[in-house]
């Protein structure tokens, strides 16, 4: 045993002698919002990674405002003609399965190389409030392939009547 500790600190000394190379330092100092930005204005026209594919899966973040201010979100869209998809969202809270809300509706896809714009609406049910259970929602995502199956994208929607905002940050696969 005695030589087992021997060796380990003898090990852990040879190791901490050898002179170790700082962290690099970042050589962008521009802002998450600027990456961002960035990410989402450039195409890459080379890539073999259009929108061919007919259904998709995503999970993300809702921010709302109401009982819950932030939400799971699972959206499932399968295309029923060109460009044009019928979308199920399913919001839930995140603690012990209490569903928030499930929705059905429209999207429409502008689709440019590796990106897509996606106007949507749909109809909904709150199931954790009282009063104005029923809502429509509208809104605008954008969406870029990450690789030829997966994506990520952003959105920004209102449920009206209330005019609630709706933020979501989802990623997601096509099939």
């Amino acid at each position: 045993m005695k030589t087992l500790i021997l060796t380990f600190l003898l090990s852990a000394f040879a190791i901490s002698a050898f002179p170790q190379d700082p962290p690099p330092i970042p050589t962008s100092s521009g802002s998450f919002f600027q990456t961002a930005s960035a990410y989402f204005t450039t195409f890459n026209t080379n890539a073999e990674m259009g929108w061919s594919q007919k259904g998709e899966l995503a999970a993300g973040l809702a921010s709302l405002r109401g009982p819950v201010n932030l939400a799971n979100n699972l959206r499932l869209a399968y295309e029923v003609a060109p460009s044009v998809a019928l979308e199920s969202i399913t919001r839930d809270s995140g603690i012990s399965g209490t569903w928030l809300s499930q929705s059905l509706g429209v999207a429409y896809s502008f689709k440019r190389w590796d990106a897509r714009l996606i106007p949507y609406a749909a109809a909904g049910y709150r199931f954790n409030e009282s009063s104005e259970r029923w809502y429509g929602e509208v809104g605008l995502r954008v969406n870029k392939k990450m690789t030829r199956y997966t994506f990520m994208g952003i959105g920004l929607g209102a449920q009206l009547p209330t005019g609630r905002p709706v933020l979501t940050a989802e990623a997601g696969f096509v099939f």
